[in-house]
């Protein structure tokens, strides 16, 4: 065709076809990008069954859910929603030995709280605080602790008040240390206080006890693997021995009384080692598979590993396989480093406008456990300090902490920080 002549019906056809091609070019690239994405977001969703993502990272699985929610009306614009926070904390053991509970004598009697008052501020920020007492609190006439056997004064019960603890976890190896009367008096000192406990009993077992704040129930449980002192058939109820069909009949009792969570503390005396042992993590496994929420180990005087996972079911699942002394020996510089449990247990109820109860949904948030560390003198008095706190303090030139005490510090805080990344 010779330029500037007129285009032929066959060349505007041509033309036409071109444009066509390039029009489906911007449609494929589109629909790639559109797979693309459905593609990665299956699988996050595989991931999330995993346990390995967040679902609030799923774009499309939350949107598609929420569009569902909106056509079937599970949730209409007259739905009222009610959240509620239950912030929590879990302690290491608390036991004194022979020359902490001579460092804690004060005329005629005990003073505990000494050096705590830091850690019992950051406390007070928590709606509830629990710990393992590994120590009996009995009768001066049945003996205080020696080297292998505890035993501490009544006055105990005033640190734990001060530190804002509900309830507490008895069932250790070191609970029996004074016998049937040691328990009579712990039990009954603690409740004197108004303090709960769980792992220790009198004329027969008991069932675990249930602790309700800010409108969430968190069922809590202890146990032991072992006893320092021998145990008969005549008073094995004594002491919460753990045990695979009592470990049923307490959830079950926990999940009849509607509990949102369940937390048990785990002793086992794997002492001074910091690698977690089989028993340690097959126990704490038959935990989780029993329905326990949290596991919280003791026993060990030492920080041990975490694990977090989210089990097939999608089930939040968290251990601390030791926490570590609270208040112990601290006779080396593992000793004197413990971790506190720092979660957000969460609930959330959609109720329509007559106040009916239509949905309801838990989780929980783990945060990094806080760290402590303990400094005692000549005189055997403590001083607990917030580990990154002071550091930071020292960093500051506002610590009177020397650079002896502030590189061991240094230390525990890189091995936390491998710990619980």
């Amino acid at each position: 065709m010779r330029k500037g002549s007129i285009e032929t019906e066959e060349d505007k056809t041509k033309i036409k076809k071109n444009k066509v091609t390039k029009k489906n070019i911007i449609v494929m690239v589109i629909w790639i990008i559109i797979s693309i994405f459905v593609i990665y977001q299956l699988f996050q969703l595989v991931m999330y069954t995993l346990g390995k993502r967040d679902k609030e990272t799923m774009w499309l699985y939350n949107g598609v859910n929420a569009f569902i929610e909106m056509i079937i009306g599970e949730k209409s614009p007259t739905d009222v929603t009610e959240e509620y926070t239950l912030r929590f904390a879990g302690l290491g053991d608390i036991y004194f030995t022979t020359n902490m509970i001579r460092g804690a004598r004060s005329g005629s009697t005990y003073d505990f709280t000494q050096g705590t008052a830091t850690i019992a501020d950051n406390l007070k920020e928590y709606d509830l605080v629990v710990a393992s007492l590994k120590t009996p609190i009995a009768d001066s006439s049945l003996g205080y602790s020696t080297k292998t056997v505890y035993n501490a004064p009544k006055e105990v019960v005033e640190l734990l008040k001060n530190l804002n603890i509900s309830a507490v976890a008895t069932a250790t190896n070191h609970a029996l240390d004074k016998n049937e009367k040691g328990v009579e008096d712990t039990i009954a000192n603690l409740e004197s206080a108004g303090i709960k406990q769980t792992g220790i009993n009198l004329d027969y077992r008991k069932e675990p006890i249930i602790l309700e704040k800010n409108n969430i129930k968190i069922g809590f449980i202890s146990y032991a693997t072992s006893s320092n002192v021998k145990m008969s058939s005549s008073n094995t109820y004594l002491l919460n021995v753990f045990d695979e069909e009592e470990l049923q009949e307490d959830v079950e009792y926990l999940k009849n009384n509607s509990v949102d969570f369940i937390v048990a503390y785990l002793n086992v005396p794997n002492e001074d080692i910091i690698m977690v042992n089989s028993t340690q993590k097959k126990t704490t496994e038959k935990l989780f598979e029993a329905g326990i929420d949290v596991v919280l180990g003791s026993g060990s005087m030492v920080v041990q590993e975490s694990i977090e996972e989210q089990t097939a079911d999608s089930k939040h699942i968290y251990s601390i396989y030791s926490l570590g002394d609270f208040c112990g020996s601290y006779v080396t510089d593992e000793n004197t480093l413990s971790v506190i449990a720092n979660i957000d247990f969460k609930k959330t109820i959609i109720k329509d406008k007559d106040g009916n109860v239509k949905n309801s949904s838990i989780s929980m948030n783990v945060k990094k456990p806080t760290a402590i560390w303990t400094v005692v003198d000549n005189t055997y008095s403590k001083e607990l300090y917030l580990l990154e706190d002071e550091l930071n303090n020292y960093d500051k030139g506002s610590s009177s902490l020397s650079s002896k005490e502030y590189n061991k510090m240094k230390d525990a805080k890189d091995r936390l920080d491998t710990l619980f990344t």
